[in-house]
């Protein structure tokens, strides 16, 4: 993938219109505007749980791995996909939104960003557009929920 145009948490953005920070509650929210859709990125608070890796996809390179969650749902005007992600080796989590007119909008929008993640001396960065196993739950596993295993 190309140079990170910014980089918000742990997401790349390669290419984009424009990107907002809205700092206005307790936790900080970054729009992205790309030519066929949009991102959010809730920024984690200190009080937020860190995601349960050990309930969510997992993809490596080399020794380099993320643990990742993705949900996508088709409404009436919009497409759109909720994502997670967190590092394997240490809690690094992001979770941001996708939302474009089309599933092919969508597609063109996951090309444009990346989750940047480091391991023993190693980075790598994993395209969301090779996110391809969707998750059941409607909401990313945290540790504290009954089920998690943290």
């Amino acid at each position: 993938m190309s140079v990170c145009l910014a980089i918000i948490v742990t997401v790349c953005i390669h290419h984009a219109n424009a990107v907002t920070f809205d700092e206005a509650d307790a936790a900080a929210k970054v729009e992205v505007t790309f030519a066929d859709g949009t991102m959010s990125v809730d920024i984690p608070s200190d009080v937020t749980p860190p995601l349960d890796r050990s309930r969510m996809a997992k993809t490596c390179d080399g020794e380099v791995c993320i643990a990742y969650y993705k949900r996508c749902t088709e409404g009436r005007d919009a497409y759109s996909c909720l994502y997670a992600a967190t590092e394997v080796t240490r809690p690094k989590d992001v979770v941001f939104r996708i939302t474009a007119s089309s599933k092919g909008q969508l597609r063109a929008v996951e090309d444009s960003i990346g989750v940047v993640a480091r391991a023993f001396n190693h980075e790598a960065e994993f395209a969301v557009s090779s996110f391809e196993r969707a998750a059941f739950s409607n909401a990313p596993p945290y540790c504290g929920e009954a089920k998690a295993r943290c």
